[in-house]
């Protein structure tokens, strides 16, 4: 595709998703993950990136101009695990924190390994 003025916005927004304290940069190993608060990720998604949250919004909009759904809010949960997919595909090792904990949440559930591994070759979580 080649570097592109849009492109290098993006990495740089998908950077800057990607740091600890947003949510979806590297796992802390260390860190009570009982205290991840999973609701207020959306929000600090969109603080850190709003440019590429509107993008993605703008792609989510109806075709139907007489629909009044909120796509802002409707589909924040699809708008923060695509941000992750991104930033995790670009930088796997540095933006680990959602997929991982998403696998291991699943894991602790008892999802078979091949739905993990599946889910994993999507990009949504970690490899098993």
């Amino acid at each position: 595709m080649g570097d592109s003025v849009l492109v290098d916005c993006i990495y740089v927004k998908l950077h800057s998703i990607s740091k600890p304290d947003i949510g979806l940069g590297e796992l802390d190993r260390e860190a009570d993950i009982t205290k991840f608060d999973i609701s207020a990720l959306a929000e600090w998604v969109q603080k850190a990136a709003p440019e590429l949250w509107q993008l993605l919004g703008a792609f989510m909009e109806p075709q139907d101009a007489r629909s009044r759904r909120d796509t802002f809010t409707e589909y924040q949960g699809s708008i923060v695990m695509i941000c992750s997919i991104l930033a995790h595909a670009r930088a796997p090792k540095t933006s680990n924190n959602l997929p991982m904990l998403l696998g291991l949440h699943l894991h602790s559930m008892g999802v078979k390994q091949y739905t993990i591994s599946m889910l994993a070759g999507l990009g949504i979580t970690s490899p098993y």
